[in-house]
């Protein structure tokens, strides 16, 4: 399915083009708005044709392997045996889970964060004996950036019902600043006032590192691949993804740029 941008690109510009054309066959999860933003500025700036195809890794690969793509975006686990020419990670879904700098829990295990996030009415107690009080859970609602992040990487269908969805992981960091039982998961922040921890998955902190590795666990990793041989406006895209700009369109809408 090809992004309704290419079809702006086509309609308004369309014989404006000359400088060439890019093909980016995208096989991220739900798609990253900030590579949209990037294309539509290159098609402007530059005069190249943009098109952007959402499909599947499969296809992503074949397309690259064929000749049919000049760039290719994957998820790390999706990613061929055999690396592309060239192959870099630009980005990750990353899901923070925030409480009450007071809270004595520093980390929660994987499998626990499962039941955590699913069952209903947990207490703390489990995972902090001193604290014998229901948790307060504060997620996302529909649409909001990072909404479904929770269930994907924990592989479930739903959570628990009871969960309070917010509009935006700032809602969700800023209820957990106020609230000693507050459980909250969102996107991964950069922004958390004192009055807020990140807690440890495994025991793993999400830091830089930590996430480009895969060390921590609760994130989806996104490359960008190429062959070896690319045309002006391949490169010129791939400079303008190492931009300070992008960086900024990745966490705008809830990715965390590498």
């Amino acid at each position: 399915m090809k992004y309704l941008l290419e079809l702006l690109f086509l309609t308004l510009a369309g014989p404006l083009f000359a400088a060439g054309a890019l093909r980016i066959a995208d096989a991220s999860r739900a798609g990253i708005p900030a590579l949209n933003a990037l294309a539509l500025r290159l098609a402007l700036k530059d005069n190249v044709a943009v098109t952007i195809d959402k499909v599947t890794p499969k296809e992503a690969a074949a397309r690259l392997a064929a000749g049919r793509a000049d760039l290719i975006v994957l998820e790390h686990g999706n990613l061929p045996a055999e690396r592309p020419r060239v192959c870099r990670l630009f980005a990750a879904e990353v899901l923070g889970l925030y409480v009450n700098a007071a809270n004595g829990v520093p980390s929660v295990e994987l499998r626990d964060l499962k039941l955590l996030l699913t069952s209903a009415r947990p207490n703390w107690r489990p995972f902090y004996p001193l604290k014998e009080t229901d948790i307060h859970r504060y997620g996302l609602k529909e649409r909001a950036a990072g909404y479904h992040l929770a269930e994907s990487l924990l592989g479930v269908e739903t959570l628990a019902p009871d969960i309070f969805a917010v509009g935006s992981t700032e809602q969700v960091i800023l209820l957990a600043g106020n609230d000693p039982e507050a459980l909250g998961f969102g996107v991964l922040s950069s922004n958390v006032p004192g009055t807020v921890k990140i807690l440890e998955v495994n025991g793993v902190p999400p830091t830089r590192g930590n996430i480009a590795s895969g060390k921590y666990l609760m994130c989806w990793r996104y490359y960008v691949a190429a062959p070896a041989s690319l045309p002006q406006s391949a490169k010129t895209f791939l400079e303008e993804m190492k931009s300070a700009a992008f960086a900024r369109e990745l966490e705008s809408s809830g990715f965390f740029p590498l």
